[in-house]
């Protein structure tokens, strides 16, 4: 909750402080409050109405910043409204980003990209042009997701994290990549969309800039109803020095229903069989239509 320190003027015709509590509803970061003058002031006479943030008489913290301000003001009431800044998450989340280009077919402009430094409150995105000296870069912006939890209305069924460890040697049959075959906790109905970003060092080096070594890619070579393979590479090559690497992936998609086939009767069908079958001289016909049928848990 935030405590706002109000203080009200009106220049030559009067002044009225006092505090309003701005509970914080939502989780949007953007809260107001009306607060009413005990007294209405002269009409036509400017008010002007100064705030400050206050968060309480006691704090086990320091707070991160937050911005004020007021409107509506009229000579019996006003609105003060806040917005919280650097609003960190309670613990790490997963991190995807893409590259966005401004100006359409520049390939000149492919870029790798990842991320690093992951923490509650901040992460950083690198990125390295495809081709050296290849000209400038202009116009390109970096698209970000963060989440602890995915909403429903995704309709996501997964998101965890794939680790490769710094000792991992690339092999030639992959082409000098390290890739990891990654199975569904359920399969899906078809090939679901999984979405991808490579973290370099994991997530506890938030003080380490981004290495030297880079860049990284990765992707996927495959994408199954029961599976997907990632792969990744960096500059490190075949007996370099490399970082502890983590691919966060969300997987979106529709899971398969497991359908589940026992032998049944219908008794219907098996009463009109048995009545044919006692005018018939071939009774293996009552077994064979019956063993035919089966039916669906």
């Amino acid at each position: 909750m935030y405590r706002l320190l109000l203080f009200n003027c009106v220049f030559l015709s009067g002044v009225e402080r006092g505090k309003i509590d701005i509970q914080q509803v939502g989780d949007d970061g953007f809260y107001c409050e009306y607060a009413s003058f005990s007294s209405s002031f002269s009409s036509g006479t400017p008010v002007r109405v100064f705030a400050s943030i206050n968060h309480g008489n006691s704090s086990s913290t320091v707070h991160d910043t937050a911005f004020v301000w007021v409107e509506d003001v009229t000579t019996s009431r006003f609105k003060a409204c806040l917005v919280q800044g650097g609003q960190a998450f309670s613990s790490v989340p997963k991190v995807h980003v893409t590259v966005k280009h401004g100006t359409s077919n520049q390939n000149q402009d492919a870029m790798s990209v990842w991320i690093a430094n992951v923490s509650t409150s901040q992460f950083e995105v690198c990125l390295r042009e495809s081709r050296t000296f290849d000209g400038p870069h202009n116009n390109i912006v970096v698209n970000w997701l963060a989440y602890e939890d995915y909403p429903s209305s995704w309709e996501a069924k997964d998101s965890s994290e794939v680790t490769f460890s710094n000792n991992e040697v690339p092999a030639a049959e992959n082409n000098y990549a390290l890739c990891k075959n990654v199975n569904f906790t359920n399969p899906f109905y078809s090939p679901p969309v999984v979405l991808t970003t490579v973290i370099n060092g994991g997530s506890n080096n938030a003080n380490i800039a981004c290495p030297l070594k880079d860049p990284l890619s990765s992707w996927l070579e495959e994408v199954t109803n029961s599976y997907f393979r990632v792969c990744i590479k960096d500059d490190a090559g075949y007996d370099g020095q490399r970082s502890t690497i983590i691919v966060d992936f969300l997987v979106i998609g529709a899971a398969s229903t497991t359908v589940t086939a026992y032998p049944c009767l219908h008794i219907g069908l098996l009463v009109a069989v048995k009545a044919a079958a006692r005018h018939s001289k071939n009774r293996s016909a009552l077994r064979t239509v019956v063993h035919s049928e089966t039916c669906a848990s």
